[in-house]
């Protein structure tokens, strides 16, 4: 026959979990979805940007380019604001990375003007 060990009991409370990493734990703060965060510009420096109007070659459909992107700005901030900026205006778009330029679906200049104010850019026509 096989012995059974016996169950010890411990004093206290039956709850016998252990927080391996201590106060290191974010269990309590919600993690950030990396969409959610919109980036902005917390200098008072305003950065110039360019952006244009694009027709030929795409269709005859228009397209809007924004480029000239400063150089610190990482591909991840540009994702994020092409992300919102296409659920704001309702619209497609992408990233060109061979230039880190922006191209929206359709004239949407004069929103993403508006928008890219509120982040602390100035958005210059160039071209036609």
């Amino acid at each position: 026959m096989s012995k059974k060990g016996k169950k010890v009991k411990l004093s206290g409370s039956d709850d016998l979990r252990v927080d391996l990493w201590g106060d290191l734990s974010q269990a309590s703060e919600p993690k950030k979805d990396i969409r959610s965060e919109a980036f902005s510009a917390k200098s008072p420096k305003k950065y110039r940007i360019k952006g244009r109007l694009l027709k030929s070659g795409k269709g005859l459909k228009p397209v809007t380019e924004i480029y000239e992107w400063p150089t610190h700005m990482s591909n991840r901030d540009l994702n994020v604001i092409l992300l919102k900026m296409k659920q704001s205006f309702g619209c497609g778009g992408t990233i060109k990375a061979t230039n880190k330029s922006m191209e929206l679906q359709g004239d949407k200049f004069n929103q993403s003007e508006d928008y890219l104010k509120e982040l602390g850019f100035i958005l210059i026509r160039s071209g036609g």
